[in-house]
């Protein structure tokens, strides 16, 4: 972590202090995570401005690939683990906890399960269980599941299993997520190709990149009914770490090239969610009952499907 910390898309760490039964980080302070920008601005519905919301979008985008530019994989991308720091306005990644230096990971359900890719939480079984995921292409897919969160602050599903509903919804027909979170047509392809249910079909975090800067809305208007239901809000579980017990026959190819990007971010952003924050707690306005939840990271393991063999492919792409 020491290391992390020599990068500005990383949170800091000033020192360890180690006392008898306890390690303390002495760490940067950032007034506020993601999942409670989330929750408290805009009454809990999402970033409804697009500078804005285009903004930490592609800080995020930018933070990720910066990291894997490196070698660095976090492998549990969640509105917890983002900070934002008021003081120079930027996105910063925190909790790498679960992070690898490993392009190619046999850990299987490793992260949190509303952001893990399907390949990393329900591999399927077959004489080839050896064969390990891809970590950039398990990242880009929690991406994915992030610019929803920033959109809407709710999660499509509760986990990418054939045993989430609206999960095998959206398998079968991509629409339902597209009309679920009132996606224009163009911020729609973007994120249904980070969510393509086949890592070898998946977007690459660069060609999405220069989409979404190029986008001029994300949302359509005037709002469309939901389809389908958020997520409900669960509350958090304790972190776990299981051996695992089974692999995943997955691509082994990152898509497109990761370059060296530029941070586009103006210093008012954080400060104008902290405001919106601190000013809703003044007024003793209650909070919104999220529709985003804490996620603890864990490792879970269910008996692997074929449904990626046999589903639908997503028509939309980049």
């Amino acid at each position: 972590m020491c290391k992390l910390s020599n990068y500005e898309l990383a949170v800091k760490l000033f020192d360890v202090v180690e006392s008898n039964n306890h390690i303390n980080l002495i760490m940067e302070h950032c007034p506020m995570d993601m999942f409670t920008a989330l929750c408290e601005h805009n009454g809990g519905k999402g970033i409804q401005s697009v500078d804005i919301a285009r903004t930490l979008i592609l800080q995020l985008i930018d933070a990720v690939m910066t990291f894997h530019a490196r070698g660095i994989y976090h492998r549990d991308l969640k509105p917890d683990n983002i900070l934002l720091s008021q003081s120079e306005g930027m996105l910063k990644l925190c909790d790498f906890g679960l992070a690898t230096f490993d392009l190619c990971s046999t850990e299987f359900g490793c992260g949190s399960k509303r952001y893990m890719s399907p390949e990393c939480y329900e591999p399927p079984t077959s004489e080839q269980h050896h064969i390990p995921y891809n970590c950039v292409l398990d990242d880009t897919w929690s991406v994915g599941i992030l610019i929803l969160n920033i959109l809407a602050a709710k999660n499509p599903w509760e986990v990418a299993g054939r045993d989430d509903a609206n999960f095998c919804q959206y398998i079968n027909n991509p629409m339902t997520l597209v009309n679920s979170f009132n996606l224009t047509s163009s911020m729609a392809r973007v994120v249904c190709s980070l969510l393509h249910p086949d890592p070898a079909q998946r977007c690459s975090l660069a060609s999405a990149r220069e989409t979404i800067a190029n986008i001029p809305a994300f949302i359509r208007t005037p709002a469309s009914a939901v389809v389908s239901p958020p997520v409900s809000c669960r509350p958090a579980q304790q972190s776990q770490q299981l051996r695992p017990r089974y692999h995943f026959p997955g691509t082994k190819t990152i898509q497109g090239t990761i370059t060296k990007t530029q941070i586009e971010t103006p210093k008012v952003l954080s400060s104008v969610l902290c405001q919106d924050a601190a000013t809703a707690r003044l007024a003793s306005i209650p909070a919104p009952t999220p529709t985003i939840s804490h996620s603890s990271r864990f490792k879970i393991f269910k008996h692997p499907a074929a449904f990626l063999q046999s589903a639908a492919t997503v028509s939309l792409s980049c």
